[in-house]
């Protein structure tokens, strides 16, 4: 079943694994290749199932991640496929440094053992366990020298995740053993820093060799890079103000008969962006969200009554942490949560506001 783009392949040992709908571009590229230069349909389909085989490979290293994850209650919310390799979608970070460090290292010790199985089978079957990879692979006519490709491809995939840089499991780990003396969000910042410097590196080197995949993948790794820093900063955030939603919440309050030109003046001095409106007897009757303020100012509508704008509906949750409600507005992708302070009193919690104090700090 498709949803949201991806594939639901099934659960395997209680995770979801899916693959992404840009996964076939991968199909479509090897058939590409092999119709381009002439190649028979045998010799495609065999690099087809080596395709195949790398990215079951792949997947392996992701249940590696999410298995090891599980050890420290750590919940993973799927696995997904794409062409340019595998996620596992974690819950939360773990919280001590050393579960980090194991959690990362899980998926490239996976392809290890790969490889010593697949370097045990070959050496049972009189088979050398490395070969000439300069020839065609319609050329490996013996099952060998095929195990011996996913033999290279597990090592491969090994070094690579290896490299200190986001995403690769390498920059994971080295944040994970800084961590230790330098807490996580200023390790997220070091690691970042070197994950840039290598990234800059391919694209350099990608660039004079004229091979340009490294350049794009220098690219891909600078804005992982870049999107972990900010994970890390917003996770600090949440930490130090785990129950501080007082100074983040609003308390504006407009009645019906009030003119829109009243909210438009606060939205315009930035101190909110949706606001509450209570009637006669100060009862909650509805917000005035974004949407219709911005619907307002462009029809010029500023002496129309705020009941003329007013959505009955809102979302009220009771007081609690920072990370709870941010997780709740995430979930059903609310712009603001309404917090029950006593009766009829509420205090307005907006998205942007939280994820603006976040970087800010």
């Amino acid at each position: 079943m498709f949803s949201k783009g991806s594939l639901h392949l099934g659960n395997y040992a209680g995770i979801p694994l899916k693959v992404h709908w840009t996964f076939i571009f991968i199909i479509f590229l090897v058939l590409g290749i092999g119709i381009s230069r002439d190649r028979a349909p045998v010799e495609v389909s065999v690099i087809l199932l080596l395709v195949g085989i790398s990215f079951f490979c792949v997947i392996l290293h992701e249940y590696g991640h999410a298995l090891m994850a599980r050890r420290f209650n750590v919940r993973t919310i799927d696995i997904i496929l794409s062409p340019i390799g595998g996620l596992a979608r974690l819950e939360r970070l773990p919280s001590k440094p050393m579960h980090e460090f194991f959690i990362a290292i899980a998926g490239p010790l996976v392809n290890v053992a790969i490889a010593l199985l697949i370097s045990l089978i070959l050496l049972i079957g009189g088979k050398p366990v490395l070969i000439d990879l300069n020839s065609s692979v319609s050329n490996f006519d013996n099952w060998g020298a095929y195990l011996s490709i996913v033999l290279y491809i597990n090592l491969l995939l090994f070094v690579f995740n290896l490299i200190p840089a986001f995403p690769m499991d390498g920059g994971r780990i080295l944040r994970s053993l800084l961590s230790i003396k330098l807490g996580k969000k200023r390790s997220t910042d070091i690691a970042s820093w070197i994950g840039y410097t290598i990234a800059i590196g391919f694209v350099i080197t990608g660039f004079f060799i004229s091979y340009y995949t490294l350049s794009v993948i220098g690219i891909f790794v600078m804005f992982m890079a870049r999107g972990e820093k900010i994970s890390a900063r917003q996770e600090d955030f949440l930490t130090k103000n785990h129950s501080g939603m007082e100074g983040l919440m609003t308390h504006h309050r407009f009645h019906p008969d009030d003119m829109m030109s009243d909210i438009i003046t606060h939205y315009r001095s930035e101190s909110a962006r949706n606001f509450m409106v209570f009637n006669e007897d100060e009862e909650l009757q509805g917000v005035i969200t974004e949407p219709a303020i911005r619907a307002c100012i462009q029809d010029q509508a500023y002496s129309s009554p705020v009941s003329q704008f007013t959505e009955p509906s809102f979302q009220i949750i009771e007081p609690g942490n920072l990370q709870a409600a941010l997780s709740y507005m995430n979930a059903f992708r609310a712009r603001y949560v309404l917090v029950k302070l006593g009766d009829n009193a509420f205090g307005m919690l907006e998205r942007y506001k939280i994820v603006q104090r976040m970087n800010a700090g």
